[in-house]
């Protein structure tokens, strides 16, 4: 998802500095060049104070023309030394509001990802956490500042790659249903994040790291990537825990029959016959967009996703088969208070919606009765009966796309219990919008990656540090050894569907078992929704539509 209210250094981090470290790393901003050797070539990129950054790296060939649709092809090498001290082409997309202050290309030539590192001792043998961006499946790319990696892998001590992969049209039309040569085409960005893999297998030894040792993670559609990854055995033995940051719609993935109504429609609106599908390699990328997400749009078929093609997935994230392969490895699932807070349209007015307005939409959305909505209305008033209108809309919301669907999930996979899920709620509050936003999507990942500024706590720009800080603790010690516990924090347990006990992140941290539960309980009640449906819904509907 997209981020619908202005980017400010406090919104996420997005816009912070990377100056700012912790007090063990004052690092200074002077550059200078440092060379690499892998197996393509040799690369020159840039050492600034504890870390070393590699940028745009290309992990497998341009995806446009003849490669268009297809599974990644291999990189050709290079003689002499590449220069990778600027990012490369970010994937196409429709307009964006994330910063791009090093005005970074938009192109098919999207296989790139940067690699930052303490330092190029291959004895090191540092851990490795892969990590992809957020943006849905539609959007985003692994330059945006807030995932800038020098400062987490200086604390960790640890190997940080960021990547660039197809999205939307160019990444998840299943072409394979009116054309078997394009059998590959559904899940073309899935096997990009493969092909990454595979690289950081075969290179990242040459920049300190150890490929026994890697860990995938993501953040809201990065997350979703991850549950993708998990169930696909194309990847197997790629990586060895995961990290999932308030990613909901990988665990809603469809079976690909599905698609085959936007499919059809979007070749009919490009005037392509079934037996013409090569064609499409020839239409303008910006037409070729337009026309699918018309075709998304007309037949109501909830955006770009991977999906269970029986080629790279062969089951749901909730059968039975998928929730064994997400349990085999240790892994962490995540959540913030208020994930739509920031979603929600309608501009400054959002905030005064009157509580028969909001009862009206969990109505429509749900399908209440007069009964129904006063319990869910009680409910979510039971914990904290000073909850405005504004509170409970985002609460409702925050649980339909988000929380719901992520904790009905790591209930499932602590009941599989093969290997450990460890579950955390992030709670420090953002100053956006005078406080009102709390706790939105994606605040937790600037502090998780070191870069916020403190500049934009003056108010408590210790409880920010410290804050900070234990997030980061807890991605160092879990890319270590696979468990997350470390002297910052107090004993986190493993969850399980009885006491769920939870990580309570802030300033200082707490275990909580089944945090905020009266919320989880009657947020159970209701059916769980489709995340890639709920935004354009009633909940998520503008302050003017009220």
């Amino acid at each position: 998802m997209t981020t619908q209210f202005k980017l400010t250094r406090r919104s996420f981090g997005l816009m912070a500095t990377s100056s700012l470290m912790l007090p063990t790393m004052a690092l200074s901003q002077a550059e200078e060049p440092v060379t690499v050797e892998i197996e393509s070539g040799k690369l020159q990129g840039l050492r600034s104070g504890g870390a070393m950054k590699f940028k745009g790296i290309p992990y497998a060939a341009d995806t446009g023309g003849k490669n268009r649709f297809l599974a990644p092809q291999p990189v050709e090498g290079w003689t002499g030394v590449r220069d990778a001290t600027r990012f490369g082409d970010r994937a196409i997309q429709r307009k964006s509001s994330r910063p791009n202050p090093e005005n970074v290309p938009f192109s098919e030539n999207c296989c790139v990802l940067n690699v930052y590192t303490p330092d190029l001792d291959q004895t090191a043998r540092r851990p490795v956490m892969v990590y992809f961006h957020g943006g849905g499946f539609h959007s985003g790319s692994g330059d945006t500042r807030n995932i800038e990696g020098s400062n987490l892998a200086a604390f960790a001590d640890a190997v940080v790659v960021t990547t660039n992969h197809r999205l939307n049209a160019f990444g998840y039309t299943p072409l394979g249903l009116v054309d078997p040569e394009f059998a590959d085409a559904g899940n073309a960005g899935l096997l990009d994040l493969v092909a990454s893999l595979k690289w950081v297998q075969r290179n990242i030894h040459a920049f300190g790291g150890d490929a026994g040792n890697v860990t995938i993670a993501g953040h809201s559609g990065g997350g979703s990537k991850v549950t993708a990854l998990l169930l696909t055995p194309d990847a197997d033995g790629l990586y060895h825990r995961s990290i999932n940051m308030s990613g909901s719609s990988g665990l809603g993935l469809r079976p690909v029959a599905e698609s085959e109504p936007p499919v059809k429609h979007m070749l009919q609106r490009l005037e392509i016959a079934p037996g013409e599908v090569r064609k499409l390699q020839e239409v303008p990328a910006d037409q070729f967009l337009e026309a699918q997400s018309a075709a998304i749009a007309t037949t109501d078929a909830g955006g770009y996703r991977a999906t269970v093609d029986d080629r790279y997935i062969f089951h749901t994230p909730m059968s039975a088969e998928g929730l064994k392969l997400q349990a085999r490895l240790p892994s962490i699932m995540s959540w913030v208070t208020d994930e739509a807070a920031s979603f929600i349209g309608g501009g400054e007015h959002r905030f005064d919606v009157s509580a028969e307005q909001v009862k009206s939409r969990i109505v429509e959305e749900y399908g209440l009765n007069a009964g129904e909505v006063e319990a869910v209305w009680e409910g979510y008033h039971k914990q904290e009966p000073d909850r405005t209108p504004w509170d409970v809309l985002v609460a409702v919301a925050s649980d339909a796309n988000f929380k719901t669907i992520i904790r009905r999930a790591a209930d499932a996979r602590a009941e599989v219990g093969n290997a450990p899920v460890y579950c955390s709620h992030f709670t420090w509050e953002s100053t956006e919008e005078g406080g009102r936003l709390g706790t939105p999507h994606g605040l937790d990942v600037g502090f998780a990656f070191g870069n916020v500024s403190m500049e934009d706590y003056p108010d408590n720009p210790d409880g920010a540090r410290a804050t900070m800080e234990n997030q980061m603790s807890i991605f160092a010690a879990f890319l270590k050894n696979g468990n997350p516990n470390n002297a910052r924090i107090p004993e986190w347990p493993a969850y399980n569907a009885e006491t769920r006990p939870t990580l309570v992140i802030n300033e200082t941290c707490e275990v909580i078992p089944d945090f905020r539960s009266d919320d989880r309980e009657v947020a159970y009640t209701l059916p769980t929704r489709d995340s890639a449906r709920v935004p354009g819904g009633p909940l998520f509907r503008p302050v003017t539509e009220l």
